[in-house]
C-alpha cells in the first residue's frame, strides 16, 4: 500500500523521515543563528545601555561633586568675607579707641594747663587784693580799688573752680577712653 499524500502538513504521512533529520538540523542551525544574532544585538544593546547608565552616573557624580565643591567654595568665600569684615570692624574700633584716647589726653592736658593758669591768676589777684588793701589802709587809694580787687579775685576763684571741674571731667573722659566704664548712675550707686 502506498502512502497517501494529503495536503495536511500536520499529518504524519506528509513528513518524510529521511528529510526530517536534515530539516531539524537546518531548523536548529537557523534557530541557533537567529539566537546568536539576537543575543549579539541584545548584548550590544545592554552594553550601550550600561555605557549610557555609567556615563549618566559619572556625569551625575561629577555634577554632584562639582556642585559640592561649588558649595564648599561659596562657604569658604562667605567665611573669608566675614573674616575681612571682622578685621575691618576691629581696625575701625582700634582706630576709634586711639582717636578717643588721643583726644582725651589732649583735653586733659589743656584742662590741666587752664587750671594752672587760673591758679596763677588767682594767686596774682590775691596779691593785688593784699596790695590794694594796704594802699587803702595807708590812705593812698579809695575803698573802690579794694572792692574792685575783691571782685576780680572772686571771678578768678570761680574760673579756677570751673577749670578744676573741667580737669576732673577730662580725667574721667580719659579713663573712659582707656576702657574704664564710668557712668553717673554707677557712681551714684557706688556712693550709697
Amino acid at each position: 500500500m502506498a502512502a497517501k499524500k494529503t495536503d495536511d502538513v500536520f499529518s504524519i504521512a506528509s513528513i518524510d523521515p529521511s528529510k526530517l533529520s536534515e530539516s531539524f538540523r537546518e531548523f536548529a542551525e537557523k534557530g541557533a543563528t537567529q539566537t546568536k544574532e539576537a543575543y549579539a544585538k541584545m548584548k550590544e544593546a545592554a552594553e550601550d545601555a550600561t555605557k549610557t547608565v555609567e556615563a549618566t552616573l559619572e556625569s551625575a557624580q561629577a555634577g554632584s561633586v562639582e556642585l559640592g565643591l561649588k558649595a564648599i567654595e561659596a562657604n569658604v568665600a562667605a567665611q573669608q568675607a566675614r573674616r575681612e569684615e571682622t578685621i575691618v570692624a576691629y581696625r575701625q574700633t582700634v582706630q576709634q579707641a586711639f582717636r578717643e584716647t588721643h583726644d582725651a589726653l589732649v583735653v586733659n592736658r589743656k584742662a590741666r594747663e587752664a587750671l594752672a593758669a587760673q591758679a596763677q591768676r588767682r594767686a596774682a589777684l590775691e596779691q593785688a587784693l593784699a596790695l590794694a588793701d594796704l594802699r587803702y589802709r595807708a590812705g593812698y587809694s579809695g575803698y573802690l580799688e579794694v572792692l574792685d580787687a575783691q571782685r576780680e579775685l572772686l571771678q578768678a576763684q570761680t574760673l579756677e573752680i570751673a577749670a578744676a571741674r573741667d580737669a576732673r571731667n577730662a580725667l574721667v573722659d580719659l579713663a573712659r577712653a582707656l576702657g574704664g566704664g564710668w557712668s553717673p548712675e554707677a557712681f551714684a550707686a557706688a556712693q550709697r
